[in-house]
């Protein structure tokens, strides 16, 4: 009896329905950020609130809405600030600086109510001045998709190792299938007992099933590697803003999943 080798193929196939979007132009929005944060630091608020807004506009990270509202804020465009924290806060309902947040909104409607009220022809009154600069370093120290590529990459080792044990076992299928082979002839030549090649048999269906378990489970755990790896990899990093205070520094984050 000749034993076949049986090579599985294992074919994974992920389909999804994507809605097409203007991808964010990260590195104009970076170049509009670093103007607004010199205009902010030479105390230009409301130069530096439009920067920002052009910033978010070519990348919708919702941390560049607490630098416009901070620079709206401090440049007595009260109305226009309370918008921005507003959007803020809708966008990241629980930021680490949660309580700051709520107090800057809360003097901004203040100041902004004060303004509404205010005579025909008379200036503006200074809004509350709070020390906190805009944000001054952004690093994505944050990525939601690395745990999924270091998951992805397991599954892709492993897969790689039973891929590994099916090349094994077909070897070991084929030496079987020449020794069967051999054995045959010989008995071609004199006489054999009966029952002289069951145990190549014998080894030669072990050998066969174990090929194929090991790349069916190579191949399936290969492909959901794969899939993780480049979902990890779709994913947008974390922006992870620190803002300096007087008594320290606070941070602020936005998450895409």
């Amino acid at each position: 009896m000749r034993i076949s080798v049986i090579a599985v193929v294992v074919v994974g196939l992920v389909g999804g329905v994507a809605v097409a979007q203007p991808a964010p132009d990260k590195v104009a929005a970076q170049s509009a950020y670093a103007e607004g944060q010199q205009r902010y630091a030479a105390g230009d608020y409301l130069p530096a609130a439009v920067k920002f807004e052009t910033a978010y506009a070519l990348d919708p990270d919702p941390v560049y809405l607490f630098n416009v509202a901070q620079a709206y804020r401090l440049g007595n465009a009260c109305p226009k600030a309370v918008g921005y924290y507003k959007r803020f806060l809708d966008a990241i309902p629980n930021p680490p600086n949660l309580v700051n947040v709520k107090q800057y909104l809360e003097q901004a409607e203040t100041c902004a109510r004060n303004t509404a009220t205010l005579e025909p022809g008379n200036p503006i009154p200074p809004g509350p001045v709070v020390p906190d600069p805009a944000v001054t370093e952004r690093p994505a120290t944050d990525d939601p998709g690395r745990t999924q590529r270091w998951l992805g990459i397991g599954a892709m080792v492993v897969g790689g190792a039973a891929l590994g044990i099916g090349v094994y076992y077909t070897t070991e299928v084929g030496r079987l299938n020449d020794e069967r082979a051999d054995l045959t002839a010989g008995c071609k030549v004199m006489v054999c007992m009966a029952g002289y090649g069951d145990e190549l048999d014998d080894q030669g269906r072990s050998a066969q099933a174990r090929q194929a378990i090991a790349y069916a489970v190579g191949g399936a755990v290969m492909i959901g590697g794969v899939v993780l790896y480049v979902l990890g990899r779709s994913s947008e990093r974390s922006s992870i803003a620190v803002v300096p205070t007087s008594g320290g520094a606070y941070a602020v984050g936005s998450f895409t999943f």
